[in-house]
Order: C-alpha cells, then sequence, then structure tokens
C-alpha cells in the first residue's frame, strides 16, 4: 500500500477546506440577496398600499363632499318651503302658531342664514316676524336665547373610526347639529353596555339614544 504524501494530505485538507468556506459565502450571499429582495419587495408593497390608501382617501373624501353638497341643497330647499307654508304666509295666520312652533321657525332661519345666501331676504323678513311676535307674547325673553334652549345637540361616543361613523358625523354637520364627539379606550365596557357589536353610541336631546352596530356580511 502506498503511502500518503504529508504535504499531499495537507493540500488535500485546504481545498476541501476552502471549498466548504466558498460553499458557505455562497449559501450566505443567496440568503442575503434573498433577504434584500423580499425587503425590496415589502417596500414596494408598502408604497403601492400608501399609494391605493391616499386615493381611496381621497375618493371618500370627494364623494363625502358630494353627499354634503346635495344633502345640504335639499334640506336648504325644505326649509325655505317650510318658512313660505308658515311664517312667511300672506295674511296673519302664521300668528297662531304655537310657541314651540315659532321657536322651531327661528331654529329654521337659523340653519339657513350664510348657508343660504340667495334666500337672504326672505329669512331677514322671517325672522323679524318671529321676533315681533315672540315679543308679544312673551316680552320677558328673547325668541333667540329661548330656541338656544331647544336647539338640538348630540353626543357621540365611540370605540374606532368608520365610514358609518363619518356618514353620521356629515349628516349631522349638513342639519347644522353641534356634535361633542368623545373615544372610548375600554372598548369592552362599552360594548357591555351597548352591545358586543357596537361601533358608536348616540345621545340625541331631540331625536333620543341610538346604538351603531357593526354588521359583518357574509
Amino acid at each position: 500500500m502506498a503511502q500518503t504524501d504529508p504535504e499531499d494530505g495537507f493540500d488535500q485538507i485546504m481545498v476541501q477546506s476552502w471549498n466548504s468556506v466558498a460553499q458557505q459565502l455562497r449559501t450566505l450571499h443567496n440568503e442575503l440577496s434573498g433577504d434584500r429582495a423580499r425587503r425590496r419587495e415589502r417596500a414596494e408593497r408598502a408604497v403601492q398600499n400608501e399609494r391605493y390608501e391616499q386615493t381611496r382617501r381621497q375618493q371618500q373624501s370627494i364623494r363625502l363632499e358630494q353627499w354634503e353638497m346635495d344633502n345640504r341643497e335639499r334640506l336648504d330647499k325644505g326649509f325655505d318651503s317650510t318658512l313660505n307654508a308658515t311664517v312667511l304666509a300672506d295674511g296673519d295666520g302664521w300668528r297662531k302658531m304655537r310657541d314651540s312652533s315659532l321657536l322651531q321657525g327661528w331654529m329654521v332661519a337659523d340653519q339657513l342664514e350664510g348657508n343660504d345666501p340667495d334666500y337672504r331676504r326672505q329669512i331677514i323678513e322671517a325672522k323679524a316676524r318671529l321676533k315681533d311676535e315672540w315679543s308679544k307674547r312673551h316680552p320677558e325673553t328673547h325668541i333667540d336665547a329661548a330656541a338656544d334652549q331647544l336647539t338640538n345637540h348630540v353626543n357621540i361616543t365611540y370605540t374606532d373610526q368608520s365610514p358609518a361613523l363619518q356618514a353620521t358625523l356629515n349628516a349631522f354637520n349638513t342639519a347644522g347639529v353641534p356634535v361633542d364627539l368623545q373615544r372610548v379606550e375600554d372598548a369592552q365596557a362599552f360594548q357591555a353596555a351597548h352591545g358586543d357589536d357596537a361601533t358608536f353610541f348616540v345621545d340625541s336631546r331631540l331625536t333620543g339614544q341610538w346604538t351603531v352596530c357593526f354588521v359583518k356580511l357574509e
């Protein structure tokens, strides 16, 4: 049996060692390359998601603004018709209106003021008539102060922002109803009080209380 040359044995060991190191380096390089590619893909997806979300928010904002404009116009037309048919009607029949109706008429005129410039002359006339009639009935009080006490006010408590909450806020804003908005930190306590699917709770001075729940579509 031939005897192995020590130098040949050493060379073989070095070659094997270098081959092992080279293999490990190639594996590490591939892993690093894959990691960089994954990070790059995640960054690209994050940018795309942000662009999509920004576009979605812009589109939603445009839709909500359009909804508010459309509803504001319909609301103003309804208010105009109410005043035309009551306080601004010919004759003195409107003077037989109840006190509560006079106050409601004042509130309607207030809602129109600043929102319906084409109706400004009629608003001034309506408020003058209402103020005059109220002073005759209640000389000790002012109609604007009495109406303020009846103005609707809404308190909304919620757990998370949602399209339904935003739509509700826009509706109240369109109607000129002041809203106090408060976020609840303890969602479990809120749901225990209002239901497991409750997302926000409305307490309205004029229309009472109601809860909005999340409905999962199958």
